[in-house]
């Protein structure tokens, strides 16, 4: 895997990080772009978003976009273009190209700004079986959405600890 990194730009805990980029891969595997952080104390960098994830096979140009909170105690992002690997070598080289790659920062005094004045619940997650899932949920101060990254079944049950039931939505696109 070939790879080409760029410059540390300065960012501050709690700034906003946006990245976007056009990606285009002919015959690859793992086509990446990350973005990586280095603590200040540190000349270690790490790997703090990938966007996108992973890109296989073969696609035209596609705009890829994300971004990220920078963690307490990072004081440098940079952008790392990681060209793959051969999806499949008996059609040859894999190629992978980047272009329009910008790194955004907002700084923490706007996203504050924009912050809720409240502090937000603490949640606690533990898989019980292949189905059943507990959150605690402690330090509520009023009612909030909670979104679980799994995919929606009409059979959720929601029951609070004094057996209260509520009954889980499906959050739709519009």
């Amino acid at each position: 895997m070939g790879s080409v990194v760029g410059t540390g730009h300065a960012v501050a805990a709690g700034d906003i990080v946006g990245l976007s980029c056009k990606v285009k891969v002919r015959n690859s595997a793992w086509t990446q772009v990350a973005v990586e952080g280095r603590p200040a104390n540190s000349n270690q960098w790490t790997r703090l978003m990938l966007c996108p994830n992973a890109v296989v096979g073969n696609i035209s140009w596609k705009r890829f976009e994300g971004s990220f909170r920078v963690p307490t105690g990072y004081s440098q992002v940079r952008v790392n273009l990681l060209a793959g690997w051969k999806q499949d070598p008996s059609r040859g080289d894999a190629v992978s190209w980047f272009d329009d790659v910008n790194l955004t920062r907002t700084g923490g005094e706007f996203t504050q700004a924009l912050a809720p004045t409240y502090a937000p619940p603490r949640l606690t997650f533990k898989r019980l079986s292949a189905e059943k899932v507990s959150v605690r949920v402690t330090e509520a101060t009023r009612p909030f959405v909670l979104v679980l990254s799994e995919t929606f079944d009409k059979l959720w049950q929601a029951t609070t600890s004094t057996g209260k039931k509520s009954t889980p939505s499906r959050y739709t696109r519009r």
